[in-house]
């Protein structure tokens, strides 16, 4: 097997962790929000789903630049994936070390929800739409290319 296609491979792979997991906690923060048994496991499952994601991001960006350096993106395309990816990695770090742990901190204990609570879980259901959004941008871009 050839470098370029072990590289295409891994880059695959990544892709395949980063939108399938971005898939998952989506639909998993919607069903979430109008069950509670599973909002109470959700937490730790989507934990365990965002390191795939953030595997996913590293592989990325390892793959990404060696595979741009094998052959010549098409200059325009190439330049928005690289646009979306970088978004996919701000709202990562904005979801991860931001909006999961307020999440953590004002997590109900009586089973009702403050109102700083909502206001922090429509941030992350936002941050949510904007990573599927970006996650399924990126294959769109990567077949194009």
């Amino acid at each position: 097997m050839e470098a370029e296609a072990i590289v295409k491979f891994f880059h695959l792979v990544g892709m395949a962790w980063g939108v399938g997991g971005a898939t998952i906690v989506t639909l998993l923060m919607i069903k979430s929000s109008k069950d509670a048994e599973l909002a109470k496991a959700g937490g730790k499952i989507m934990s365990i789903i965002s390191k795939l994601i953030w595997g996913g991001i590293i592989l990325l960006g390892i793959t990404g630049p060696i595979l741009s350096s094998m052959e010549e993106p098409a200059e325009g395309l190439f330049r928005i994936k690289m646009i979306v990816v970088l978004v996919l990695v701000i709202n990562g770090f904005l979801m991860s070390f931001g909006i999961k742990p307020k999440m953590a901190k004002l997590s109900p204990v009586d089973g009702k929800p403050t109102p700083e609570m909502l206001k922090v879980k429509k941030m992350a259901m936002i941050s949510g739409m904007i990573s599927l959004i970006c996650w399924y941008t990126v294959v769109a871009l990567a077949k194009a290319l």
